[in-house]
């Protein structure tokens, strides 16, 4: 009797392991493209933390606009297409742009970074308002006669999380009011997260307007003809 306990108990191992190799089986290419995005939420900040008042952030949302309406770019199914080439390599298309790019994957925790292949150098520092940094990120010191305090070397990188079968890009649009500035500056379709943090930073009259969604890649099924 203990050695048919243990011939069942060895095959139910057997099945389990041979089921996690099945569901761990891509085949490449693997395409997946955005759904339309219909949800997002806005948020403001100052120094003291973020506006709850609902009449001041009405008021701010009202004063910023058409500029919040950076994902309007992703409202139609394959504005973003993503093909998995291998476990190493995918390749983007955007419906705004006629080029492709291959880019390089790394995961690093819970996080899968597309990473391009060129260097871009800047004067601009990564903004403390965005949560995720580029894998190569260097900061060079150059002369002061330049104006700058530095040189920014870097490989710009799309930010992804897996959600089950699908991804996601964090991504978010925002205006920064600077003191009693009425003039705006924007950013949009960020795809990072917004750093809360950072607002520690802020002088005692700045105002952050920020608007956060998703946009959710899924796995194209191509039906058999």
């Amino acid at each position: 009797m203990m050695n048919k306990y243990m011939r069942i108990l060895f095959l139910s191992s057997l099945l389990g392991l041979q089921c996690c190799k099945e569901e761990e089986i891509i085949s490449y290419p693997t395409t997946y493209s955005n759904t339309p995005v219909t949800e997002y939420t806005i948020k403001a900040f100052t120094q003291n933390g973020e506006i709850t008042d609902s009449l001041k952030l009405n008021h701010l949302i009202r004063m910023s606009g058409d500029l919040l309406t950076g994902m309007d770019k992703y409202n139609s199914e394959g504005d973003f297409v993503a093909t998995y080439l291998s476990p190493e390599k995918v390749l983007i298309n955007k419906s705004d742009s006629e080029n492709t790019d291959t880019l390089d994957i790394h995961k690093i925790d819970d996080l899968i970074y597309w990473e391009k292949k060129d260097t871009i150098s800047s004067f601009f520092r990564h903004s403390i308002t965005f949560k995720y940094k580029p894998l190569y990120y260097e900061e060079i010191p150059i002369p002061i006669s330049s104006g700058y305090p530095s040189i920014v070397k870097y490989k710009p990188c799309y930010y992804v999380k897996q959600d089950g079968q699908d991804l996601v890009l964090p991504m978010f649009d925002m205006i920064f009011y600077i003191g009693d500035s009425r003039t705006p500056i924007p950013g949009i379709n960020i795809n990072n997260e917004f750093c809360v943090d950072s607002i520690s930073y802020f002088g005692i009259n700045d105002t952050l307007i920020v608007k956060e969604y998703n946009l959710i890649l899924k796995q194209r099924i191509h039906k058999l003809k």
